[in-house]
């Protein structure tokens, strides 16, 4: 049986390492927070993630892309909420719901469906 020592500092097989630019794509990804401790795991490590240039980067990466579809469709208030509120403008929608703009400048909130 070997030594305790000798089994830690001559490792029979090594590690596959990954490639730096891999490990660099993976770290654009993570949270800021997970970066400052990971920052301790190696000086590349700390090199690359205390670059400028990894935290524009890393910015580009983590800000969410919101994608806007905008569909206009010719639509008929019921006379009933016409000589309520007049002629509604401003529409807007959530789930079913219609916001709109009323001529007396107050919001009103309408649910087709009922």
């Amino acid at each position: 049986m070997e030594p305790i020592s000798e089994t830690l500092t001559s490792p029979s097989s090594s590690l596959p390492t990954l490639p730096f630019d891999l490990i660099s794509e993976i770290l654009y990804r993570l949270p800021v927070k997970l970066l400052l401790q990971l920052q301790c795991v190696c000086k590349s490590w700390k090199s690359l993630i205390s670059d400028p240039n990894f935290a524009k980067k890393h910015l580009r990466k983590s800000t969410p892309r919101h994608h806007l579809m905008i569909k206009q469709t010719k639509f008929s208030f019921p006379n009933s909420l016409k000589k309520k509120y007049g002629t509604p403008s401003g529409v807007c929608s959530y789930d079913g719901i219609l916001c709109f703009v009323a001529s007396k400048g107050s919001f009103v909130l309408w649910n087709p469906s009922i």
